[in-house]
């Protein structure tokens, strides 16, 4: 397979399998997002019958709450702990396409995975750039996800359940937000390793 027929590729497989992949991940989000802030309502409605009390805990109300309000827009928390964590921003976290209409205030649609198409240029014959780009776009997907499973373990810390459940939940959160933001950390150790070695 020669350079242009691989960096073609990648850059197929960042528009057609990884972006709709992540635009999935986000309906998912938001309904699994909708589904717990009706849960909670429910769960509140049972604290008010007295007679459930000793089976559903309010601290797992309130993250099921939390939880929910987080997963129906996942992209401003996802954000603030990158710029918070790592300072300065990822770039593709903000990324917009043009069209659609989605977002009636600014009528951009959020889709960051396209940005790494930037990256790759067309007819670009450069496998390592193919290769790390195609790398950190499905980092990208897999770090949404993963984020996103963390803030649904912190339902299971609010019940109580499980020794590990606030490692577990944490671990998620912050390896999604390394996940998310693989470019920049690679960027990071790359430049701290070469200035130490010289």
């Amino acid at each position: 397979m020669t350079g242009i027929e691989f960096a073609t590729d990648a850059r197929n497989i960042i528009q057609n399998v990884i972006s709709p992949m992540l635009s999935i991940t986000t309906i998912i989000s938001q309904f699994l997002g909708l589904f717990l802030i009706l849960y909670g309502l429910m769960r509140l409605y049972r604290h008010n019958e007295g007679s459930m009390m000793h089976r559903v805990s309010p601290m797992g109300t309130v993250m099921t709450f939390v939880a929910g309000v987080v997963l129906i827009s996942y992209t401003p928390e996802l954000s603030v702990l990158s710029n918070s964590l790592l300072g300065g921003g990822n770039a593709y976290l903000t990324n917009t396409c043009p069209g659609g209409g989605v977002d009636q205030q600014t009528g951009v649609v959020f889709c960051p995975i396209l940005g790494y198409l930037q990256e790759i240029p067309a007819g670009s014959t450069d496998n390592t750039q193919a290769i790390k780009t195609l790398a950190y776009a499905v980092l990208f997907l897999i770090g949404t996800i993963s984020f996103i499973r963390g803030f649904v373990e912190l339902i299971k810390l609010g019940e109580g359940q499980g020794q590990g459940g606030v490692a577990k939940a944490i671990t998620h959160i912050f390896a999604g937000v390394a996940g998310v933001n693989a470019e920049s950390l690679y960027n990071f150790f790359e430049n701290v390793l070469t200035s130490n070695l010289t």
